[in-house]
């Protein structure tokens, strides 16, 4: 075996692996949702914040977010509260049964000035069975004149 060889297989095999490891990992494990379950997340909601881009005064927006159940029994989505009126979501509760993924409709109606930007936050609440956890959904866009 070669010096090359030598340390091709030292640095595989040897402190160079944990790198090597993880960077394989990578493409098998959801790091993210991992870090999530470890602190005790019942969910993840994604995307959490929602970009309209360039939108009129007084239009109307349905976009959606996915909840994805974490935990190993059943949640429920069992309502939505935002500061105005301009954001609101539509047909909760939803149960989410354990490893599932649904989507959740929002609605934004832009109301600001034209050269404004629009930012609201929709907070859903979420029952776990043994607590309520909040999980905000920021919707953002730049209000123009048409």
């Amino acid at each position: 075996m070669t010096a090359k060889e030598k340390r091709f297989w030292s640095t595989v095999f040897g402190a160079g692996s944990f790198l090597f490891i993880l960077y394989i990992l990578n493409f098998f494990v959801d790091f993210r949702e991992a870090y999530l379950r470890v602190n005790g997340e019942a969910c993840v909601v994604s995307p959490s914040t929602i970009d309209l881009g360039e939108l009129a005064p007084e239009s109307l927006s349905n976009v959606k977010t996915q909840v994805r159940n974490l935990l190993d029994k059943s949640i429920s989505i069992d309502s939505a509260t935002s500061a105005c009126g301009c954001v609101t979501t539509e047909r909760l509760p939803i149960e989410v049964a354990p490893g599932q993924t649904v989507d959740v409709a929002i609605m934004a109606r832009v109301k600001d000035a034209p050269q404004h930007n629009y930012n609201q936050t929709i907070s859903l609440v979420v029952n776990s069975g043994d607590k309520l956890r909040v999980y905000p959904v920021h919707v953002v866009a730049k209000v123009v004149e048409e």
